[in-house]
This record gives C-alpha cells, sequence and structure tokens, in this order.
C-alpha cells in the first residue's frame, strides 16, 4: 500500500509554525520518502552545501539525523524569476491600498492570515479554515482587480495562477512517476498551505485514473 499524506506548511516559520514543529510531525508519521515543493535543481543548495534554507529543508534536516528517509523533490524547473514575486508583492499592496470596503477587508484577510498561522500552527494550515482564508484573498484579489482597471496586473494575477496550476499537475505527476518504480509505504508530501484545496480536488480524480493506486490522506490534528 502506497500511502502518501500531504502535510501542508509555509516556507518561513512564524509563531507555532517552525521546523521543530513539523519535524514532531515527520517523527510522528515516519515517512520512508518525503515529497518536497522544491525543483530538484535546488537540492545542493538546500541540502549540500546549504546556501539556502526555509523550514521545510530545516525540519527535514532535523528528521535525518535520526531517520532513513528518501528525498524525492517534486516541483517543475523554471520557477519564475524574483521580479515576478515582486509584482505580486506590489499587487497586494494595491488591494490593500484600495479605498473603502474592498482595501480594509484584504487588510484584515492578509493579518488573519498571519495570525491564525502565529497562533494555529500547523493545526490551522491545515484545516478548512486556512482553505476558506486563501479563496477569500482571491476573491478579494479580483474584486480589486475591477477596481483598479490595469490590464497589466490583470494579466499578472492570471499568469500567477496558471503557474500555481501548472506546479500543482506538474508536482502530482511526478509523485504517481516516482511511485510506479519504487516501493514505499509511507510518504509525505510537504507543499505550501495555498495549496491545499487544489491538491485535494486533483487528487480525487487522478485516483480515478492513475496507477498505482495511492492512498490520499491530509494531515489534520
Amino acid at each position: 500500500m502506497y500511502n502518501v499524506t500531504v502535510i501542508c506548511t509555509r516556507h518561513q516559520p512564524i509563531g507555532y509554525v517552525s521546523a521543530f514543529g513539523l519535524c514532531k510531525i515527520l517523527n510522528m508519521i515516519g515517512p520512508e520518502v518525503i515529497f518536497e515543493e522544491k525543483p530538484p535543481s535546488y537540492y545542493d543548495a538546500y541540502y549540500i552545501d546549504k546556501s539556502s534554507t526555509n523550514l521545510e529543508s530545516e525540519a527535514i534536516l532535523l528528521f535525518k539525523k535520526d531517520h532513513q528517509v528518501e528525498q524525492v523533490l517534486v516541483e517543475p524547473e523554471g520557477v519564475p524569476p524574483k521580479w515576478f514575486f515582486d509584482e505580486i508583492v506590489n499587487l497586494n499592496k494595491r488591494i490593500e491600498a484600495i479605498p473603502g470596503e474592498i482595501g480594509e477587508r484584504f487588510k484584515e484577510v492578509l493579518d488573519a492570515m498571519k495570525d491564525y498561522a502565529v497562533c494555529g500552527g500547523f493545526k490551522y494550515l491545515n484545516s478548512d479554515n486556512a482553505e476558506y482564508v486563501y479563496d477569500l484573498q482571491e476573491k478579494l484579489i479580483d474584486a480589486g482587480l475591477k477596481e483598479l482597471k490595469e490590464p497589466t496586473y490583470s494579466e499578472l494575477f492570471q499568469l500567477w495562477k496558471d503557474i500555481h496550476k501548472r506546479r500543482e499537475n506538474e508536482m502530482l505527476k511526478n509523485i504517481y512517476e516516482y511511485s510506479r518504480t519504487h516501493q514505499y509505504t509511507n510518504a509525505v508530501f510537504l507543499v505550501g498551505a495555498a495549496h491545499r484545496k487544489a491538491i485535494r480536488e486533483k487528487v480525487l480524480c487522478l485516483a480515478e485514473t492513475e496507477t498505482p493506486a495511492l492512498n490520499w490522506t491530509f494531515y489534520s490534528e
């Protein structure tokens, strides 16, 4: 039986969302394989020379001190350049600055996302409540774009959503491809909490068509 537990996380620690907390979850599950939301070309930077780091890599390094585990980096290559992410940050700032209800609600949502993660930790990130907040954020961005009436930002956000979909599809494809050629009992898939709803919906469809049969579960406390 191929068991894959999806653990939603974030790349930077905040409050109870920490490398130590994620390592505790890994210890509880005891995976033989860890599927990571990183491109394969990132492996050396995060795990050999350690010139880069994030919450997930720190947790995995802690886990590997006492466990043998296979790491499989499943994100496709071609991560967007820094300027693209900078523009997404600018878009968020523009939405937040819109006078009236949209701007005020958007700021409240951003504050809530941070506060819930600080206090709720991985329990929150792996909850339906987190899905709801991310959905609300996207709806407010769509509403804000209608107010801004700036095609460049509308195109940017659509590209952002398209990139997310492609990455999610490729990551799941790579997990299935690995599973077709390797034996394991327990694996985990570490992925950003913003992907939880989409991943949950996609694996339901893939379960009907893909082989081998993977027993997908979503971590919850």
